[in-house]
């Protein structure tokens, strides 16, 4: 009798314990509730600072947190609305990273979609629009595809994009337009036809501009805009302050004439732009200016500019020799850089 008085005393104690466990654990459980419904109201109305402080806490896994998925995904979003774009990446990404089996993925992978395409992180972009796995988003995310391609005027980023994704039909369509917008078509015209074959388009449906008839010509002008500085040159053999103009301008020379030796005539014509916008100015108003069939240079930012105008005003070709720096070329379809851009270098890696 003394026995089971104290098992039923020591039930008694444990059913007590347990409903103690229970009542916590349904209280936990109710106060994530409660906090995530408060920060979907925030974020219902707009107020996406404070919407994130409440969505913070629940981020964190818990068993009794059921939220923790829904609770970093729109953290993410309040992020992006707030134009946190890099946090807004960093919270979807690790949001793929730690649920992998999150039935909202592709919600997730359409927002990193936008956010690529808005960082001008294109691959990235595709790749995550490529991931998306639900057919019912096809349609919406084919509009926001077209969207943000129909930005890209980069040929040479598009043609990149095309052997990264070889089937991509509205990739293949963006850089048809693109090269049918370039002053330069006939660099492009064999390629442009192949991927009108490949991919069945219509030529009619591409606005091309009119192929220019190549002209050989006897001889070709080449006039160089570099800061020669000649006022400050010495007859010493000590290196000049700008000894690169000097060799650059030296190896051209040397290019002339391997050339003449192949029956190709350049008439080098050299500038002096002595660093100065006003005496560029000046050069840039000279008669003979007009009849050059290529410009070289100039070298700095500032002054590349009011050549890159004279270039689009005249059509004449112009190149810079040294920069990476794709902001020289402005819309000018006449302007080149002779080493690829910094943009193409990162595409390209």
């Amino acid at each position: 009798m003394k026995i089971n008085a104290k098992l039923r005393g020591f039930s008694v104690r444990g059913v007590i314990f347990l409903l103690t466990i229970f009542s916590v654990s349904s209280l936990c459980a109710q106060d994530f509730k409660r906090q995530y419904k408060t920060a979907k109201e925030l974020f219902t109305e707009e107020k996406y600072a404070e919407a994130m402080d409440a969505f913070t806490p629940i981020m964190t896994y818990d068993k009794e947190n059921f939220y923790p998925e829904y609770a970093t995904f729109y953290y993410a979003l309040c992020s992006q609305k707030l134009g946190y774009s890099q946090l807004a990446k960093q919270t979807f990404v690790q949001l793929e990273k730690v649920y992998p089996n999150w039935n909202n993925l592709d919600e997730v992978r359409y927002q990193l979609t936008c956010i690529y395409f808005k960082l001008g992180d294109y691959f990235l972009a595709m790749k995550e629009l490529n991931d998306i796995k639900e057919n019912s988003a096809r349609m919406e995310v084919t509009r926001v595809k077209q969207y943000y391609l129909s930005t890209i005027n980069d040929v040479e980023i598009l043609k990149l994009l095309l052997e990264e994704f070889p089937k991509d039909i509205e990739v293949a369509h963006q850089l048809l337009v693109s090269i049918g917008a370039q002053g330069f078509e006939n660099e492009y015209r064999p390629f442009f036809d192949s991927l009108l074959t490949k991919f069945n388009f219509n030529r009619n449906d591409f606005a091309t501009l009119q192929s220019i008839p190549s002209q050989l010509k006897n001889s070709y002008r080449i006039s160089l805009l570099f800061p020669f500085l000649t006022s400050t040159l010495e007859p010493s053999p000590m290196k000049k302050k700008n000894q690169f103009v000097i060799d650059m301008y030296e190896g051209m020379k040397q290019a002339v004439d391997t050339l003449k030796s192949q029956g190709i005539v350049i008439e080098l014509l050299a500038y002096d732009t002595e660093r100065s916008l006003d005496t560029l100015k000046r050069i840039l108003k000279y008669d003979e200016l007009v009849t050059s069939d290529l410009l070289v240079g100039p070298l700095f930012t500032e002054e590349y500019k009011i050549a890159n105008e004279f270039s689009a005003t005249q059509k004449i070709p112009i190149i810079n020799p040294v920069t990476n720096n794709a902001e020289f070329l402005g819309t000018n379809n006449y302007s080149m850089l002779f080493q690829p851009s910094y943009y193409t270098l990162g595409a390209e890696a």
